[in-house]
């Protein structure tokens, strides 16, 4: 055999050696069980008359009345004409769960319980759709409470939906789509009183401090991501169970028939990547929703060198599985909660404005002369981090939003829709098409 050969065959063997070596290594070897219990969900204790689980999850409407619900809701988009009587036709059929939920609502500090009822925690992540039907129809009763000329107890059920969405956020497994809905509903209800009702000067102030409640002033993202981090473990654990079979979700991610599942998944290097995820998203949780999402990409890098290693590590669905809860902590998780936050600024920032209309009879120039007399400091942007911006020509205030743009007061169309979608979160001061809103009779 030639010496050329010779080192071929030597080489040809080393290599087989090696990759046998990688091949036991990928398939044997992962990391112990992660210790994550500077991640759990810190329990409270509650008093249990004040905790509406599992009551207010208990909302389930008939066909019929879904119809019913939608049909409000279409008049108050002006789609449909205002009927009168039908609305107050579901304020006496409804009296008794509107009652309900504005007593849950006045609660600060209620939690759900799981295994209260023996509910699979998925059901808590389908009754937005319950509430979502009713929460026009509060609106609806503002509007008849402030024609009887009881406007702080109409201004009371706008901001009821602000405090359910609130404690929304700070109980196990909550979901901030359940707040976002609360949020959206609640803000257009505010605006519709402040649009179609002279609030005088001792509302207004009281509705400014009303806003300023501390169940209102709780901007903390911690809590809401140590939820969603239980719920993301869950997940592991049914997604390891959905892999074995190569039903993967949404991943988007294939592997060859014939490659063993231990060359491709591993539960433990998986788990540490997304804690890793969550404690970089928990640091980082009292900043701007860009410096939230810049520490969840750093966690656990997605470039090509690092998508390269995890699949010669035996690992690449797992990381394909990481890299999907960034973009769910990244994209949804924080946009939402960061827009539910814009608008409860923005709303104090509205209201202020309103303030100072009243007492000067122009709005302000900007936003610095709201300060000290309506506001104590300027609002930020929890985007951005910068002040919230006001536009005096336009007639609007408004948040840069989850694209991180200023695109100078540019309603964004649907918060829930494309990641690439462009606008800002804004409050028109002078709309030209008011907030639809029903002209109850004065008694």
């Amino acid at each position: 055999m030639s010496p050329v050969a010779s080192i071929w065959k030597r080489a040809s063997m080393v290599l087989a050696v090696l990759l046998l070596a990688w091949l036991l290594f990928a398939w044997l070897f992962d990391y112990p069980p992660v210790d994550d219990s500077d991640l759990a969900f810190v329990e409270r204790e509650v008093d249990p008359s004040r905790n509406p689980h599992p009551e207010i999850l208990e909302l389930e409407w008939t066909e019929e009345e879904k119809e019913e619900f939608r049909r409000v809701a279409e008049m108050l988009y002006g789609r449909e004409p205002i009927d009168i009587a039908f609305l107050e036709g579901m304020l006496q059929k409804h009296a008794p769960v509107l009652e309900r939920f504005a007593r849950y609502a006045a609660m600060d500090d209620w939690r759900m319980d799981e295994e209260a009822d023996g509910r699979e925690p998925s059901t808590y992540y389908m009754v937005h759709g319950e509430l979502a039907h009713l929460t026009p129809l509060i609106r609806v009763e503002a509007a008849s409470l402030a024609a009887r000329s009881e406007p702080w107890a109409a201004l009371e059920r706008a901001v009821s939906m602000l405090d359910f969405a609130a404690a929304h956020t700070r109980v196990r497994e909550a979901d901030v789509i359940i707040a976002r809905y609360l949020t959206v509903d609640g803000g257009k209800c505010l605006l519709g009183l402040l649009e179609h009702h002279h609030l005088d000067r001792e509302t207004l102030d009281w509705l400014a401090d009303r806003l300023e409640s501390p169940s209102l002033s709780r901007d903390d993202l911690e809590p809401v991501l140590r939820s969603i981090y239980q719920r993301s473990k869950t997940g592991l654990a049914k997604f390891e169970e959905a892999s074995k079979t190569r039903r993967y979700g949404n991943l988007g991610y294939e592997t060859p028939e014939w490659l063993p599942h231990s060359l491709v998944f591993k539960r433990h290097r998986t788990h540490a990547m997304l804690a890793d995820i969550y404690r970089a998203a928990i640091q980082a949780s009292g900043g701007s929703a860009k410096e939230v999402g810049d520490a969840v990409y750093a966690a656990v890098p997605r470039d090509t060198r690092a998508r390269w290693g995890h699949r010669l590590s035996g690992n690449s669905l797992g990381f394909e599985f990481a890299a999907n809860w960034q973009r769910i902590l990244a994209n949804i998780v924080v946009k939402l909660h960061r827009a539910n936050q814009a608008d409860l600024r923005l709303l104090r920032v509205r209201v202020a404005l309103e303030r100072h209309r009243l007492d000067h009879g122009v709005w302000p120039d900007d936003l610095g002369e709201l300060v000290p007399a309506y506001l104590d400091s300027l609002p930020l942007d929890p985007f951005d981090g910068r002040p919230l911006r006001y536009d005096r020509a336009k007639r609007v205030i408004y948040s840069i939003g989850p694209d991180l743009g200023d695109n100078r007061g540019i309603p964004l169309k649907d918060l829930f829709g494309s990641s690439s979608e462009t606008g800002d979160i804004v409050i028109e001061l002078e709309p030209e098409k008011p907030t639809p809103w029903p002209q109850f009779p004065s008694p």
